[in-house]
């Protein structure tokens, strides 16, 4: 999968950006949970039955705190939902670092892993999925808008990383 650098995230963030609204509590006392963010997904890479993207999520507001593990569902092009299931460990694609607290000062970025196989379980061919929503963890919120994506899950499980700083989530074996 090719490592995109700070600067290039940034510049991808900004032309693949969806304005989200984010809704619901803070995450820490100290800082108001993020409320304006920018969401952007990476080109969609497959090896060996895996295919992954990155999730990049951009603080267009002021300073704030995320924490955690967000849910990822896809969409198909009629609003159904595909693969529903996430979990959270390490796949072919992403490792599983641990959640921890991040603070994301304004124009900064964080990341999230998804991965999924996409090799059919049975003689059916993978359900196509054209959309995603994200649910942040802790009851922060939901991104209402979905920002747009092509793959093709299989299997019934996305893997999900936590919220990561950077923008880039450690990647498997690296």
């Amino acid at each position: 999968m090719k490592r995109l650098s700070l600067t290039i995230a940034s510049a991808l963030v900004v032309a693949l950006a969806v304005p989200m609204a984010i809704s619901g509590v803070a995450a820490n006392a100290a800082l108001p949970a993020c409320a304006h963010l920018i969401v952007g997904v990476t080109e969609v890479n497959g090896a060996a039955g895996t295919e992954g993207a990155t999730f990049l999520l951009a603080n267009a507001g002021p300073r704030c705190s995320l924490e955690g593990f967000p849910t990822v569902v896809f969409y198909g092009a009629h609003g159904n939902p595909v693969d529903p299931i996430d979990v959270h460990r390490a796949s072919t694609f992403f490792a599983e670092p641990p959640a921890k607290l991040l603070v994301l000062a304004h124009s900064s970025v964080a990341s999230v892993g998804v991965s999924w196989s996409d090799t059919p379980t049975s003689k059916s061919s993978c359900p196509p999925a054209t959309s995603a929503k994200i649910v942040l963890p802790n009851g922060v919120g939901v991104i209402d808008a979905q920002p747009s994506i092509i793959a093709a899950p299989c299997g019934g499980k996305l893997f999900v990383t936590p919220i990561e700083a950077g923008a880039e989530p450690i990647f498997a074996g690296g």
